[in-house]
C-alpha cells in the first residue's frame, strides 16, 4: 500500500544520506574528505573499508585502468578550469604515475587506512554502485511483496523484478554522437536483477574557452580520453 511504499522510500533516503556522509567528495565533512586531509585513520567505517578494498581489487583486475586514487589529478583539473589555465600532459603525468605506484594501506582488523603521498581518494565511480546495491537490498527487505523495483541515482541504476504487463525493465541507450533527451536511441536493454552504469564525454567536461575535455581520465597520464 502507499503508506508502506512511502515509509520504505524514506528509509532508503536515510540510508543514502548516511552513505553520502561517508563517500561524498563534495562535502568537506565527509569521512573520505577528512581522510584525504588527515592522510590516515584508525577509525575507518565498515562501508569505507569495503569500498576501498573493492577499489584496490578493481585497480589490479583492470591493470590500473580503473582507479580510485586520482583525487589529486582531478583537483588539478578543477583548479585549472577555475583559473582558466589549461594544463599540459607534463603537469598531470607525474601525479598520475605517483598515485598509481604509491602505497595505500588498508587494514580492516585495525580499521586503519593510510594514504601514500600522491594519493587522494576519489571512489565515486565505485561508491555510487555500492550505494545503489545497498538501497536495492533495503527496499526489497522493506517491501517483500513488491514485484518490481528500480533504483536510479544520476545515470547509474539497478533494476529488479518485472513491472506490470512486462517481462523485464526496458532501458534505452542514447546515441553518444547525437545526444538528445528521450530520442535518438541506438539500442534497448531488457533487464531483471541487473544494473547499468553510464558515463560519457558530452555531459561532464572541463571547459577552457572554446575547448572541452572529458572527465574520463587515462589513469596512466591523468589526461582526458578522447
Amino acid at each position: 500500500d502507499a503508506s508502506r511504499q512511502e515509509q520504505a522510500v524514506e528509509t532508503a533516503l536515510l540510508e543514502i544520506e548516511k552513505l553520502e556522509q561517508i563517500f561524498s567528495t563534495w562535502r568537506e565533512d565527509s569521512e573520505i574528505m577528512t581522510l584525504n586531509r588527515q592522510r590516515q585513520t584508525t577509525e575507518a567505517s565498515d562501508d569505507l573499508l569495503e569500498v576501498l578494498d573493492a577499489c584496490e581489487s578493481w585497480l589490479l583486475t583492470s591493470n590500473n585502468a580503473f582507479s580510485c586514487r586520482m583525487g589529486q589529478v582531478i583537483d588539478l583539473w578543477n583548479t585549472a578550469e577555475a583559473q582558466q589555465v589549461r594544463p599540459m600532459v607534463p603537469d598531470t603525468l607525474p601525479i598520475a604515475r605517483a598515485a598509481q605506484k604509491n602505497l595505500l594501506i588498508i587494514d580492516p582488523l585495525q580499521r586503519r587506512v593510510e594514504l601514500g603521498e600522491s594519493i587522494n581518494l576519489e571512489p565515486t565511480g565505485l561508491a555510487k554502485g555500492y550505494i545503489i546495491d545497498r538501497v536495492m537490498t533495503l527496499l526489497r527487505q522493506e517491501l517483500p511483496e513488491a514485484t518490481a523495483i528500480k533504483v536510479d541515482i544520476g545515470g547509474d541504476a539497478s533494476y529488479w523484478g518485472q513491472p506490470d504487463g512486462t517481462d523485464n525493465w526496458l532501458v534505452n541507450i542514447a546515441d553518444p554522437n547525437v545526444m538528445a533527451d528521450n530520442s535518438n536511441f541506438i539500442s534497448t536493454l531488457s533487464l531483471n536483477g541487473m544494473a547499468v552504469a553510464t558515463s560519457g564525454h558530452n555531459t561532464r567536461t572541463w571547459k577552457f574557452e572554446d575547448l572541452e575535455f572529458s572527465q574520463i581520465l587515462d589513469t596512466r597520464r591523468g589526461w582526458p580520453v578522447a
